[in-house]
């Protein structure tokens, strides 16, 4: 069951790996580039609080795809976290620096 609040490098790499997916397809679930993803792995940043989110609900999904025990989260918190994923990306878009 995953519950990590705080996604890193190593983790990131760990579980991808475990479910035998590459940076692009995690990069593809994800909305980001396939750099973003190994930028990750190499720990040169962090990924910003809604990629923290989206990790934990796109590496559930895949281990329920995989019919392995997973946390589970409601629609409610799936819709929060898809609207500040847009939000993010409408704002990189505009050339917003939120952060």
């Amino acid at each position: 069951m995953l519950g990590l609040t705080q996604w890193d490098g190593d983790e990131i790499k760990k579980h991808r790996k475990n479910l035998k997916v590459t940076q692009t397809a995690l990069a593809n679930k994800l909305g980001c580039r396939q750099q973003t993803i190994s930028e990750w792995e190499c720990c040169s940043y962090l990924p910003r609080n809604a990629y923290q989110k989206l990790l934990t609900l796109v590496f559930n999904d895949l281990y329920m795809d995989m019919n392995l025990e997973h946390k589970r989260f409601s629609r409610k918190e799936r819709s929060e976290v898809l609207k500040k994923k847009e939000t993010v990306e409408d704002n990189e878009e505009a050339g917003v620096d939120i952060y």
